[in-house]
């Protein structure tokens, strides 16, 4: 079986809202083992990178100045995909961004894409997010403090060799058959805008902090077992004095949350909370209408109220810390 592995960068999160893809990398399968070939290349989007974006990839418009134009690019994508399936990590996101990027370059493309979050979900425990996955794995890749298209597939590609039981990937060599010394991406964590410092106040104690995300579970837990509804799931939580701040694709589609309560913070996967859990029944979560401006008001009033996610202050409860008990 012959598959493509593949992953996107962008300017933002909403290619709807007018965000394009600066940075697109694919990797071939064969039997989940690297024929070598790849396809990696930038692009200049024609529009703004966000900082919050840059801050994640390390792109910016300085550094893509001079790229191809995305129209210019496409065809030999085709190419090289052929009539293979395109296995991605959250395939929402990028399908999204790579359809629309074909629809305005006036190209038609019939791809077959599969989504690894639901392969790894099926095969392992835990988060899905790429990092944790390779971390439970214990697959050896290259520094990934920036993202990168080609990066990202390589190491997708890896995780899929592992859970397919195919020989390990040498994901550093597939890294080096790309375009990355054509560009010079920031330093990690560095943000072509500056961010608005602000005191930090004094971190409680490990045990302290362990209680209250215990205490912090368990109230939500509770509120998710009660609830009529997704809506009203929302207005209790709130209701209760934690703030909460979605995290949604471009598409609609629920990717996470972040609760910010009593000097904590926490993902909803440290806390046990699935996203599938709003995928049917009574709290089924549409993605459209009343239901997604209700959550892109969440997320305002939790900017304004708190500030930028990246300069958060309070403390973050990591996966393992938090007792099963209250």
């Amino acid at each position: 079986m012959r598959i493509k592995v593949l992953d996107t960068e962008t300017t933002g999160f909403s290619y709807d809202r007018g965000d394009r893809m600066v940075e697109i990398g694919i990797v071939e399968l064969q039997n989940f083992r690297p024929t070598g070939r790849v396809f990696h290349e930038f692009v200049d989007p024609g529009v703004k990178v966000h900082w919050a974006a840059a801050r994640v990839h390390g792109l910016t418009n300085q550094a893509l100045a001079g790229k191809p134009r995305f129209a210019q690019i496409a065809r030999n994508m085709l190419e090289f995909i052929g009539d293979d399936e395109l296995w991605i990590h959250n395939s929402r996101f990028d399908m999204g961004f790579l359809l629309g990027e074909l629809g305005d370059a006036g190209m038609k493309a019939e791809l077959r894409s599969r989504d690894t979050v639901r392969i790894v979900s099926r095969k392992l425990e835990g988060s899905v997010k790429l990092d944790q996955v390779v971390a439970r794995l214990g697959l050896c890749i290259p520094d990934r403090s920036l993202h990168g298209a080609l990066l990202d597939a390589a190491i997708l590609a890896g995780v899929l060799a592992r859970l397919h039981h195919a020989p390990d990937i040498d994901i550093a060599a597939l890294c080096a058959r790309g375009k990355e010394t054509e560009v010079d991406r920031l330093p990690p964590t560095r943000s072509p805008y500056p961010v608005q410092a602000r005191p930090r106040p004094i971190d409680p104690s490990e045990a302290e902090m362990a209680r209250k995300a215990a205490r912090l579970r368990a109230t939500i837990r509770s509120l998710i077992d009660q609830a009529a509804s997704f809506q009203a799931l929302m207005r209790d939580i709130e209701a209760a004095g934690i703030r909460v701040r979605p995290s949604v694709n471009g598409d609609g589609s629920l990717v996470g949350f972040r609760y910010r309560h009593d000097g904590i913070w926490a993902r909803s996967g440290t806390l046990g909370i699935r996203m599938d859990e709003f995928a049917d029944g009574r709290l089924r979560y549409a993605g459209a209408g009343r239901e997604r401006e209700l959550l892109e008001e969440m997320q305002r009033r939790y900017d304004r109220d708190h500030g930028p996610v990246d300069g958060e202050t309070w403390t973050e409860i990591r996966p393992g810390r938090i007792p099963a008990a209250a």
